[in-house]
């Protein structure tokens, strides 16, 4: 019930703020990470282990500050998402030992003499904040995003010039959204969606790789099926009446 209160007062009071929190939608939440060489034409040196292994879903609840009015804005308070495991096992083990283990991601790196070989992703969180993204509309720059990529590691096993090179890297990094406009949509049902796309890069530390993270997050403020139940017995108990009065005032007639 609290949600839909939250959509009225939206849109009925508008230049109110109201803070929320909107679940991400996992089925159509993704998150993509591909690699190219450093300082030169771009070339992608990355390919997944097998097909979809550079990809997966992302999960969680992200925290907003949202204002209705003639402008229209959104803050995105510091949340944290899931980036989920894929359900195949992955090379190399934790740590770069040979082998296989579940895993976030996993490539085949091919950057020719400097080294080659498999690559896998574990234990990785998205951090997103940003904003007030402000507009006339329901269309916002998402520029003033600020991804953070955190909390797991690299694994690998490659050779370097021939030599083997096992290991595990921390992953760390930050990075500011580059293209593409976030919309947030509403209805009178008490239901919002957030649509934010990714699209960030970064520079592996002490590998003259750059990470490509692509992908794009849907989150809703879905209300509880029984704000739904509740709300059409409402409308139900609305109409009921309104035949019960016009049918007295036909008797009385």
């Amino acid at each position: 019930m609290k949600l839909v209160l939250v959509t009225l007062l939206l849109l009925l009071v508008p230049g109110k703020t109201f803070a929320v929190g909107l679940v991400v939608v996992s089925e159509f939440s993704t998150l993509k990470i591909s690699f190219q060489e450093w300082g030169g034409p771009g070339r992608t040196v990355s390919s997944p282990q097998f097909l979809g292994s550079d990809t997966t879903h992302l999960g969680g609840t992200i925290f907003a500050n949202i204002t209705s009015g003639s402008l229209n804005s959104i803050e995105l308070l510091p949340s944290t998402l899931s980036i989920l495991n894929e359900l195949a096992p992955m090379q190399p083990l934790p740590g770069g030992a040979p082998g296989q283990a579940i895993a976030q991601f996993g490539w085949n790196i091919d950057y020719g003499v400097p080294f080659n070989g498999a690559v896998a992703a574990r234990n990785l969180e998205l951090g997103i904040s940003g904003g007030p993204l402000v507009s006339a509309t329901n269309s916002f720059s998402t520029n003033s995003i600020q991804f953070d990529l955190f909390g797991g590691e690299f694994d690998y096993d490659l050779l370097s010039y021939g030599s083997p090179l096992v290991g595990q890297l921390p992953v760390l990094e930050t990075g500011f959204n580059s293209s593409g406009d976030a919309t947030l949509q509403s209805s009178f049902g008490g239901f919002y969606t957030l649509t934010i796309p990714i699209n960030f890069t970064f520079l592996v530390d002490g590998v003259p790789l750059i990470a490509v993270v692509t992908g794009e997050i849907v989150a809703a403020d879905i209300p509880e099926p029984s704000t739904w139940v509740l709300g059409a017995f409402g409308l139900l108990a609305l109409v009921a009446g309104g035949y019960r009065e016009v049918a007295r005032r036909s008797t009385a007639g």
